[in-house]
């Protein structure tokens, strides 16, 4: 039985800060080590500013043998960047990998538990 390879990439802006760029990095290894996490491969992009971008992170991750993407943006809003950056750096890869499958994820933002997050990390600090 053959399974395909999926990777998942955490895609951030990117920072001229290092710091900022290593929190994301330091969040996908976090990311990797939660119980039920089951793929391939997780690994951090940018879209500026930082290393690897989404087409270095899927260069490597395909090279692996990754055949299926899931690209979610780690963005609070919907912005020009998960509006249409992403979506056509996607469409770029999908030419250039055409026996992969990418497939773009909801933004960390649009998420249903944002609000009770941000009321549970309030209430811990007062």
């Amino acid at each position: 039985m053959t399974t395909t390879k999926t990777t998942l990439i955490i895609i951030a802006h990117g920072s001229r800060r290092p710091q900022s760029n290593d929190e994301v990095r330091a969040l996908v290894e976090q990311f990797q080590q939660l119980p039920g996490v089951n793929f391939e491969r997780v690994d951090a992009a940018f879209l500026e500013l930082a290393t690897p971008s989404l087409h270095e992170a899927v260069a490597a991750a395909a090279e692996s043998g990754s055949k299926q993407f899931l690209i979610y943006p780690y963005f609070l809003n919907t912005g020009k960047h998960v509006e249409r950056d992403i979506p056509a750096i996607l469409d770029e890869l999908a030419s250039e990998y055409s026996q992969c499958h990418f497939q773009l994820l909801e933004h960390f933002g649009s998420s249903s538990e944002v609000l009770p997050l941000i009321q549970s990390h309030v209430d811990q600090q007062i």
